[in-house]
């Protein structure tokens, strides 16, 4: 509990399965997953009624209710819109363990570019810094720029790494 962990994994390993054991084995408190709404993460996860999603779509621009009442919409490329939503996520639930899966790490790269991901990460962490939050933040290092990786990891004291059907645990401080 309370530890922000980075996961590393190459789309082609079962890391879906790791996510969903970590968000099964979470669901006792407040589970919450950011991630884009066509992700096969949100595809696997939607069917389970308490996990609440804050779902990056291309196709909105403001936040508003997806598809169900665990959803909320937000649009993919507006960083500020999304932090601003994690942060009121987070803080309506502070007397909650709240496990929060984070989906996009990759994917925003491709979106804000390196310094922005970089600076947008140092301030989810900052919200989710709370020993009632455990984060399982996702990256596909294939991916991104050796640079950010680099950076990313330095982030984390625990980070894991998918390898075919292994979970292995690179550094744990």
């Amino acid at each position: 509990m309370g530890k922000k962990i980075l996961l590393e994994f190459d789309p082609s390993d079962p890391y879906l399965d790791s996510v969903r054991d970590f968000a099964l084995e979470s669901s006792r408190g407040v589970v919450l997953v950011v991630t884009r709404s066509n992700s096969p993460l949100h595809q696997l996860l939607s069917k389970n009624n308490g996990i609440r999603f804050l779902a990056l779509s291309p196709a909105t621009s403001y936040p508003r209710e997806g598809s169900s009442e665990n959803e909320i919409l937000l649009p993919y490329g507006d960083d500020s819109i999304i932090l601003d939503a994690i942060s009121k996520t987070i803080r309506a639930r502070t007397e909650l363990e709240t496990a929060v899966i984070f989906d996009t790490l990759s994917d925003l790269t491709m979106t804000f570019g390196n310094e922005k991901t970089y600076n947008f990460l140092v301030h989810v962490l900052e919200i989710f810094s709370s020993p009632k939050i455990t984060a399982l933040f996702l990256l596909n290092s294939g991916a991104c720029d050796s640079r950010l990786v680099s950076s990313i990891k330095s982030l984390f004291a625990v980070h894991l790494r998918q390898e075919n059907e292994r979970l292995t645990v690179v550094r744990q401080i």
